[in-house]
């Protein structure tokens, strides 16, 4: 009989988008040969305001046990009212109002980790910035295992944020660089700590269909390509106002900026800019295959999985220098260049449209990168062996 695992995140689902979300359903899904998995969740798709989407309740997906949690729809002035709270007073309690106003307040995910909490071997809780990972990682005790996808913002700076880091027996990190920012801002709280660098499963380059570029008129067009949530807080509407002035600095580079993903900005009528909305796995990749250069213009991020998947069809990536993470992707890998600010930016980028050969060698430095480091059956056997350390650790010590 195979051991249980309880994952707690805030949505989940195949119709969930967002970068850490996918993370975790990949996770699990990988798992599933050697654990029985749970996971606790809203009913939500979306964290604007998680409107209720998916029916509450059990249900299996892909043979994971999904637990469906009534939540509250978000207000956005009581959040505002919160922070504004934290501005003036960074306490606990304030802290705690903010987290259930951000959402998703599901309030009764303590009594259920309780009441199950004998037959779980490990309970993973995801992302720290939502609070039923503020209250798994709290109700886990001595079996948690906390996956923060930290990166440095004000949010981690609230002092309620340290109740999980302190709470955490172990933690699981995407990147060295998101490991400093924790040790940075949590100090005691995170140094120390049973820990490991863990990082996404990639999986090989599929061949992809190139009838699909007709649809978006892509069959015989340069292009450089941004996938991902169309928002401002990723960056895009600097990637595309940088990307218009580029344009018009060469506007006989027959090049054209494609954004890939669901929109939440208002995109401008522009002939070089082609946005597709949402699209399938398959044509995603095979927008990416097509496409000369990946730019990921995000401040934020723990680890850029689309980064690793450019990398595995061989794509050089240009990213936002002010991300750490993506920085260090980029220098460990040798798969890119990174910039500041317009200028850069646009110097960059006509350096990679030039320079086809570095373009390729590029390409291939970070296909032997995700070699390395970042395929399915290296990630699961590190996940597995803390996951197995840590229970034996907790059973040499009883």
């Amino acid at each position: 009989m195979k051991k249980k695992l309880l994952f707690i995140i805030q949505r989940y689902g195949k119709e969930v988008n967002g970068g850490a979300e996918d993370y975790v359903r990949q996770y699990a899904n990988h798992l599933l040969p050697y654990y029985d998995i749970d996971v606790y969740t809203s009913r939500a798709i979306n964290y604007d305001n998680w409107e209720k989407y998916y029916p509450r309740g059990h249900t299996n997906l892909d043979g994971v046990n999904v637990y469906y949690f009534n939540s509250p729809k978000r207000k956005n002035v009581l959040q505002a009212i919160s922070i504004a709270f934290l501005e003036t007073d960074n306490s606990r309690k304030n802290g705690l109002k903010f987290l259930k106003r951000q959402g998703p307040y599901i309030k009764q995910i303590n009594k259920k980790i309780k009441k199950n909490f004998a037959k779980y071997e490990a309970i993973l809780c995801f992302c720290y910035l939502y609070y039923p990972t503020y209250a798994g990682i709290i109700s886990a005790k001595e079996k948690g295992i906390l996956i923060p996808f930290l990166h440095e913002e004000t949010y981690a700076h609230y002092l309620i944020m340290q109740d999980e880091f302190y709470k955490a027996n172990r933690i699981i990190y995407q990147t060295e660089e998101e490991k400093q920012t924790a040790v940075n801002i949590f100090k005691e709280n995170a140094i120390n700590k049973d820990n490991i660098i863990l990082g996404i499963g990639i999986e090989e380059a599929k061949k992809t269909n190139e009838e699909l570029l007709k649809k978006y008129q892509l069959e015989n067009q340069k292009y450089v390509i941004y996938i991902g949530r169309l928002d401002a807080a990723k960056g895009v509407k600097d990637l595309i106002d940088y990307f218009l002035y580029y344009k018009k600095l060469y506007p006989h580079d027959d090049y054209k900026l494609v954004l890939v993903g669901s929109t939440h900005i208002d995109i401008p009528s522009n002939e070089n800019i082609i946005a597709t909305g949402f699209v399938n796995e398959e044509e995603k990749y095979a927008l990416l295959n097509n496409a000369d250069i990946l730019i990921n213009p995000s401040k934020y991020e723990s680890l850029s999985i689309v980064i690793l998947e450019a990398f595995a069809y061989q794509k050089p990536v240009l990213v936002n220098q002010d991300a750490a993470v993506l920085k260090g992707q980029v220098e460990r890998s040798n798969g890119g260049l990174y910039y500041q600010g317009k200028y850069q930016f646009v110097k960059m980028l006509k350096f990679l449209i030039d320079h086809q050969d570095i373009r390729s060698q590029m390409g291939k430095n970070g296909l032997d990168f995700v070699n390395k480091n970042y395929r399915w059956e290296i990630v699961i056997k590190k996940l597995r062996d803390f996951i197995e350390k840590g229970q034996n650790d907790e059973k040499s010590n009883q």
